[in-house]
């Protein structure tokens, strides 16, 4: 299927809520599902504590109802992105280190998951590359025309969460209810995403079961198309 995985002519949209979200028809969105107990609040207080730092070091007040304006004001496009690398690399850095119960590390609940992306692909959106963390999940999405990202946010976390927890005999919240994404914009940095995800595991010094990862074959043939044109 030759599908091209982003678009440089649809206009971006966004909005906020905690965190600021990029919306683009046609694109491909890097996304991190935790589930509920993946960061202890001790550390996402220390996480929100340096982020204040931070900002503050730069003018910018956190508890200000229009902070997330002001980076954007106030920070050049270069200090932004440096600015959420950076916390993104020590959230992530965190999550690597197993915090939580992390359910994935048993089998029914991993097969249960990976089972349903992979049946839910091509009707409720194109299925990229995924990797299945013990305690948060990594995947590439394209959406199907017509749908939005956070209807489909909402079925994969509320339907899954309800046959995650029915394969392992619990109950209660499976996931946090924030979540990264962010848009891919270009083939660069569609090919450090999917990097990214396949390193997961070695970088955080774990070893997974091989359905823990999948490769997208139609990315690798949209990105050799893209590459040929």
């Amino acid at each position: 299927m030759h599908r091209p995985p982003f678009s440089d002519q649809n206009a971006v949209k966004i909005y906020r809520r905690n965190l600021t979200h990029w919306r683009q028809e046609g694109a491909t969105y890097f996304i991190t599902f935790r589930l509920a107990d993946a960061l202890p609040k001790r550390i996402t207080e220390q996480w929100e504590s340096e982020k204040s730092l931070c900002l503050a070091a730069r003018g910018i007040s956190k508890a200000s109802a229009n902070w997330q304006s002001d980076v954007e004001s106030k920070l050049s496009k270069k200090e932004q992105f440096e600015f959420r690398r950076e916390f993104n690399r020590k959230l992530n850095h965190h999550l690597d280190r197993g915090h939580g119960a992390c359910h994935f590390r048993t089998d029914p609940a991993l097969a249960t998951l990976q089972e349903k992306l992979l049946e839910d692909d091509r009707t409720h959106y194109y299925l990229g590359d995924f990797i299945l963390m013990p305690n948060h999940v990594h995947l590439l999405l394209n959406l199907i025309k017509g749908l939005d990202l956070e209807r489909t946010r909402q079925k994969i976390k509320g339907g899954f969460a309800f046959l995650v927890n029915k394969a392992i005999k619990r109950s209660g919240k499976l996931w946090q209810r924030e979540y990264y994404d962010h848009l891919v914009r270009d083939a660069k940095e569609l090919i450090a995403f999917r990097n990214y995800i396949q390193e997961n595991p070695n970088k955080a010094g774990i070893r997974l079961p091989d359905h823990s990862y999948r490769e997208a074959e139609w990315l690798t043939e949209a990105l050799a198309n893209h590459h040929e044109s």
